[in-house]
């Protein structure tokens, strides 16, 4: 079984414009002007799951917040969708493409691709970057268990893996924007960076790697240049 959810304008900042009942004109703000790192607030959801749900979720648009779920399949992000998964369980992995902003916190997963996100990246947090919803008013800050590898794809998005217990590889590649911060990770496999604008850092949190730092990520956590 597998559902689909899509509904409305895309974008967490258009969402919060057009509720608000402002003029139409101004629904268009950039989805950029969202602070980096920030996840999508309680209020600006457009689709919320909760409890158990059966096979793979669907999101072709609008703002779908996962929280407290069990998914038995995966999640596949559509273009220009955008989705907050939360203390959930998924026993299948995150697929997204083209998504406008993907934040994942305190959650178990199979694996992780995202490919070409356009703002906002979140994966795990808890060391400099809070990874809750501002409305829940709370102050804990969780990373991730992905239980495979993950892959982060030609992004033009603000994008931090940070406090995450990842079983397999990371690979970061053919990111366009502000780059990559990879902080404080425990990764089972290697860390290979390539092809990126900027040189992913990991802002003094150190990773701890079991196989092969590669690429530019070759001294990210040793102080050298990458």
């Amino acid at each position: 079984m597998q559902g689909t959810i899509g509904s409305g304008r895309s974008g967490a900042w258009a969402r919060f414009v057009a509720r608000a009942g402002l003029m139409a004109g101004l629904v268009a703000l950039p989805l950029a002007l969202a602070p980096a790192g920030a996840a999508l607030a309680q209020g600006v959801c457009s689709t919320n799951i909760t409890g158990p749900y059966q096979g793979t979720l669907i999101v072709s648009s609008g703002n779908t917040c996962v929280t407290y779920a069990h998914i038995t399949g995966s999640v596949v992000v559509q273009s220009g969708a955008s989705v907050d998964i939360e203390y959930s369980t998924l026993d299948g992995a995150v697929e997204s493409t083209r998504a406008n902003d993907l934040t994942i916190c305190g959650s178990t997963l199979g694996s992780l691709s995202a490919i070409k996100t356009r703002y906002n990246e979140q994966i795990g947090g808890g060391l400099d970057t809070p990874c809750i919803r501002e409305s829940e008013g709370q102050t804990e800050q969780r990373g991730n268990t992905i239980k495979g590898g993950v892959t982060l794809d030609g992004s033009w998005a603000f994008s931090e893996l940070e406090n995450n217990k990842i079983g397999g590889g990371v690979t970061v590649e053919n990111f366009k924007g502000e780059g990559e911060e990879i902080e404080g990770n425990w990764i089972g496999g290697s860390l290979t960076c390539v092809n990126n604008v900027n040189a992913p850092v990991n802002d003094g949190y150190v990773n701890t790697v079991k196989g092969a730092r590669n690429g530019q990520c070759s001294g990210i956590d040793t102080g050298q240049p990458c």
